[in-house]
């Protein structure tokens, strides 16, 4: 996903969400599970960030760095001076009440990103 930036950034975004949306009308039937870089903090106030949580409720998705249960400190660091929690994976609001039992972010010293899953 684009990071935020300017105006062009915030369209290429809602263009991604939109592209989401129309493959997930495709298969009513499926349950979705997404997970991506969003390069969206839900801890900052953006445009992006209203927008990726717009879509989440009109999806019925949470995010799974927001239940109760995750310990996720952070999924990106920039030389480690910077942190963020910016990766994230989106789960049916169903899912995440009631079948959800813990989130862990792996920080691995032999992971070469800086960027760590949860």
């Amino acid at each position: 996903m684009p990071c935020e930036s300017d105006d062009n950034s915030f369209h290429a975004f809602c263009s991604v969400l939109s592209t989401i949306n129309s493959i997930c009308e495709s298969f009513p039937d499926a349950l979705l599970v997404l997970g991506s870089d969003f390069n969206v903090d839900f801890s900052r106030q953006t445009l992006h960030t209203d927008e990726l949580q717009r879509f989440c409720t009109d999806m019925n998705l949470s995010a799974v760095c927001n239940h109760p249960m995750s310990n996720t400190d952070f999924t990106y660091n920039f030389n480690m001076e910077r942190f963020s929690v910016i990766d994230h994976f989106m789960v049916p609001n169903y899912v995440f009440a009631s079948h959800m039992k813990a989130v862990t972010t792996v920080h691995d010293v032999d992971n070469l990103s800086d960027h760590d899953p949860n």
